[in-house]
């Protein structure tokens, strides 16, 4: 089986696991993107662009997006570089934001993070390296 397969069905499982805790509660990323697409379907599409780093909804949405269509094309054993590198750039994306824009401190993000948000973390990681050919298993 191919390496994109399987990081890609991880990176999906990843999704359902816990990314935020907060006390007792935890949020996973699937719950994230739940709330987020209801919330632009009564607040009317494209409104999430209004304010600023409002793209970073479509980042979110992003990540099964493109771990679908790496899991679907590797499947097929077509070439699934580029939505790997995209599935696995986009958590990062997401982390790293609120420090490139100065709003939080490196050792802040990971605070109050789920080992749902620390394994999307490492599985997008591999996810860019295989996508770039640095990570590969003999076929």
């Amino acid at each position: 089986m191919r390496l994109d397969v399987i990081l890609a069905v991880l990176m999906l499982i990843a999704l359902f696991l816990p990314w935020v805790v907060v006390g007792p509660e935890s949020v996973s990323g699937f719950d994230l993107i739940r709330v987020t697409f209801e919330a632009e379907s009564e607040a009317g599409m494209g409104s999430a662009l209004d304010a600023e780093g409002g793209w970073l909804v479509y980042v979110l949405y992003a990540i099964p997006v493109f771990a679908l269509l790496t899991l679907i094309v590797g499947l097929a054993r077509g070439p699934s570089n580029v939505f790997a590198i995209i599935a696995g750039a986009a958590p990062w994306v997401l982390t790293l934001y609120p420090v490139v824009q100065g709003g939080m401190a490196f050792g802040d993000v990971f605070e109050g993070m789920g080992i749902g948000g620390y394994a999307t973390l490492v599985v997008g990681l591999l996810l860019v390296l295989n996508g770039l050919g640095i990570l590969r298993t003999r076929s």
